[in-house]
């Protein structure tokens, strides 16, 4: 008897035990078949717009999956996007301390530290995500997409510097695609690096010929590098490929107006480059007069303190040339690189008002003086008084621009001459 009662007791242990396992397993299946269930649903509503119910549904999930880390994250993104932003920033500090590398909890982190203005902490956490570990399959691309994140991100915050450093970063990592040069091309000119914009722009155009976007911005930066020969070539193409953008249009017509007014052109006969002088001359006469008018300013007579002409004096600082490579307040703003209205330099006289009448005053003297000499025949053989002539009408461009704002027509495109950088 004592054998098969052992026997017995030995056989319902296993089969007990047996039980217990199977029980064990079925309880496990069903949390993680609920929590799956309910993390389905959470992402469902997060898809949809719905962060307050996605919230609902990922708090579900963790209570029969508490240990699963995606439901963590998920939950997290959900808290952000209804603007949970410390719970949120609890789960994710929290997920950060146990996976640091972890290239998505990065990511997070770097966007909630930037809508909380910490701009160290987000940039910590974007070349964290940038440079950490990606879901297999899409890290290269994840990792462009939040070089460019971060590259908007510094734009934003007006940091044209290290968003240019990021561009370059990002250009061995772009594709072989026109759109994408296109893109980054468009970057590189918020960033004023219209240097590699243009190399971008070309890129692209090389993958896509006929690309209108990539045609407008490689004109769009050929125009600020002061290439408006390039700059034509390019507008003239994209609007013949359908990029029909005000712009693009205006900007054509300014080269265009440039590159007809230039008496420095390559190519053109030393009477030609006179005509174009004394054309200039007259219209830069014409806008002063204008501009004097609008601010009510009397031109006056010359006087004895006025420069000899052909010549300048060292305590007039109006009648002294500016050299070409400079760049005004003025110009910068044609460029977009400062805002409307905002002046490059500190202003040099307490009252601006007498200030600007005495520039323009000093610059009609000037005129007056010049006026007989600026004539065809004398200026082809005499390149001196034409240098001293074009050299005028570049003041006049920009005191007038200054005063008056930013010309239109001819009168822009003398002023951009004025300004065009030495080697042009």
């Amino acid at each position: 008897m004592r054998p098969l009662f052992l026997a017995l007791v030995v056989i319902a242990a296993v089969a007990f035990c047996t039980m217990t396992v199977f029980a064990n397993r079925f309880y496990q299946s069903t949390q993680l078949r609920l929590g799956q269930m309910w993390f389905g649903r959470g992402e469902a509503a997060l898809a949809a717009g719905q962060p307050k119910a996605a919230i609902q549904d990922f708090r579900n999930a963790l209570y029969y999956s508490h240990d699963d880390r995606r439901y963590r994250l998920r939950l997290a993104e959900a808290l952000l996007a209804a603007n949970h932003i410390p719970e949120a920033q609890s789960y994710l500090l929290t997920l950060w301390q146990d996976e640091p590398s972890n290239s998505t909890i990065n990511l997070q982190l770097a966007r909630l530290s930037g809508k909380q203005g910490e701009t160290q902490a987000a940039l910590r956490y974007y070349h964290g995500a940038i440079y950490g570990l990606w879901p297999e399959g899409a890290a290269a691309v994840r990792r462009r997409q939040t070089r460019l994140e971060l590259t908007h991100y510094l734009l934003g915050l007006h940091d044209a510097t290290q968003a240019d450093g990021e561009l370059i970063a990002l250009i061995p990592e772009l594709p072989r695609s026109a759109p994408a040069h296109t893109e980054v091309g468009e970057l590189f000119l918020q960033a004023d690096d219209q240097y590699r914009a243009l190399q971008e722009f070309e890129e692209a155009l090389r993958l896509n010929p006929k690309d209108p976007a990539a045609l407008q911005g490689a004109g769009e930066a050929a125009f600020q590098l002061s290439r408006y020969s390039d700059a034509t070539k390019y507008l003239e193409r994209a609007l013949r490929n359908g990029q029909h953008d005000p712009g693009a249009e205006e900007l054509l017509a300014t080269s265009r107006l440039v590159l007809e007014w230039n008496p420095y052109a390559a190519g053109i006969s030393s009477k030609q480059r006179a005509a174009r002088i004394v054309q200039a001359f007259r219209q830069a006469r014409q806008r002063l007069q204008q501009c004097a008018t609008v601010k009510d300013i009397t031109l006056a007579p010359a006087s004895a303190s006025a420069a000899p002409p052909g010549g300048t004096t060292a305590s007039n600082p109006a009648a002294t040339p500016a050299p070409r490579n400079s760049r005004s307040g003025l110009v910068a703003k044609i460029f977009g690189k400062i805002d409307a209205g905002r002046s490059a330099a500190p202003a040099a006289h307490p009252a601006p008002i007498q200030l600007d009448a005495g520039k323009m005053q000093q610059l009609q003297q000037q005129v007056t003086q010049m006026s007989r000499g600026v004539r065809t025949y004398k200026l082809e053989r005499d390149p001196h008084l034409a240098d001293l002539a074009m050299g005028l009408v570049s003041q006049i461009e920009s005191v007038t621009a200054q005063q008056c704002g930013t010309p239109k027509g001819a009168d822009l495109a003398l002023l951009l001459l004025a300004h065009q950088p030495e080697e042009q």
